[in-house]
């Protein structure tokens, strides 16, 4: 606009770290209302709750497994072969799918053993103690 009229623009402040907080600050604000009217809105046309069809989708849906990310120093259990040990390497996702892959030190004769298993393997055990 300013090349149209033949002036200079304003010359805006520098930026620094207080004046991009306050802007994140109006920005999360301005979200959070829009959210809020969006809401209301829907709400008044729909006459009922905008999200009622996926809260009940949610709950209809059967209870997925909950896994818990593994770490190295877990104790865990492997099925087959039926063994049980610690986690003692986390070798990242080599498995096909890109499903990680971790190496599991067992008890063997005479000599400790490893095995490689995939995430989804080993079952978590409670601490020893």
């Amino acid at each position: 606009m300013a090349a149209r009229h033949g002036t200079a623009p304003a010359r805006a402040p520098p930026l620094s770290l207080p004046l991009l907080v306050g802007w994140r600050v109006s920005c999360d604000g301005l979200a959070t209302s829009l959210d809020a009217f969006m809401y209301n809105e829907l709400r008044r046309t729909l006459r009922r709750s905008p999200w009622y069809n996926a809260v009940l989708e949610a709950l209809a849906a059967p209870e997925q497994k909950v896994t818990l990310p593994l770490r190295v120093g877990d104790r865990g259990r492997i099925k087959r072969p039926s063994l049980r040990g610690r986690i003692v390497e986390l070798r990242g996702p080599l498995s096909p799918g890109g499903v990680e892959v971790c190496r599991v030190r067992y008890r063997g004769r005479p000599n400790p053993a490893r095995i490689e298993a995939r995430e989804d393997q080993p079952e978590h055990l409670p601490p020893e103690g």
